[in-house]
């Protein structure tokens, strides 16, 4: 069993996940995570890498067996390392083999960290194995619902794929980003407040190579480099132009890859 918040599920997280299923044996392969999010419930407005879906959604490409998301609340998070432990980890699941990142800790106030579980591992009949943490080693995702927009980058000649990733979920800064939909169509996505059109709230917006004949109520999309920061332009006119400069980037970066 892994247990941890798997945020993200960066090549660390994947690689503590590689270690469960090749310590599994004939046991069954379980994640033990938690929504929401431990630092979300402690800090308002927590930005997340993954959402719980973008999350179970990742998980399931690992070959893990089964994933289990517990509710974090004010009761959970009064429990020690051992009272968790025992309840969760032992009694209800069985659990014979702790998989988990040097970084992480579990209980009330992190109490349980590496240097105690290694003690209460054989107390507790269960074996302890220690994965070294490394860093995200995949293309950022972002998704989320699919809005109308009001049709300006079709007047504008860059017709858009509009849509809203969730509010708690961490964005790139502003500006101009090479990405790929979910069909690997690459294109421009932008994130910002359009200031240039006086707006202020975030949209994303993907301008693709070719546009897909039909598009789901949910959008996604692959972030592959940034191009430039968000600017605020005079007019739409020298927008259009920044627009193309954009395009004609994206197209050579496509050429030396």
């Amino acid at each position: 069993m892994a247990v941890g918040s798997f945020d993200g599920l960066h090549i660390g997280h994947r690689k503590v996940l590689s270690r469960l299923i090749s310590e599994a044996g004939d046991m069954p392969t379980v994640v033990f995570t938690f929504s929401p999010h431990p630092r979300a419930f402690f800090e308002d407005d927590f930005p997340l890498l993954t959402t719980d879906e973008e999350k179970t959604a990742l998980l399931a490409t690992t070959g893990i067996e089964m994933a289990i998301f517990a509710k974090f609340d004010s009761a959970f998070v009064e429990q020690t390392a051992e009272v968790f432990i025992d309840r969760y980890l032992k009694d209800s699941l069985g659990m014979r083999k702790l998989v988990i990142g040097s970084d992480h800790a579990i209980g009330k106030g992190r109490s349980g960290n590496i240097d105690a579980l290694a003690k209460l591992a054989p107390q507790m009949g269960f074996e302890l194995i220690i994965v070294e943490p490394e860093m995200l080693g995949r293309p950022f995702a972002i998704s989320g619902e699919v809005v109308e927009g009001e049709g300006r980058g079709s007047r504008l000649g860059f017709p858009t794929v509009n849509f809203v990733p969730p509010p708690e979920k961490l964005l790139p800064p502003a500006g101009v980003f090479i990405a790929t939909d979910t069909r690997g169509m690459p294109g421009l996505l932008y994130i910002g407040t359009a200031p240039t059109f006086g707006k202020r709230k975030i949209i994303a917006e993907f301008h693709g190579i070719d546009r897909p004949e039909r598009i789901d109520r949910e959008f996604g999309v692959s972030v592959l480099d940034m191009l430039r920061r968000e600017e605020k332009f005079a007019s739409a006119d020298e927008l259009v132009v920044r627009m193309r400069q954009d395009r004609e980037k994206l197209l050579n970066w496509l050429n030396c890859r």
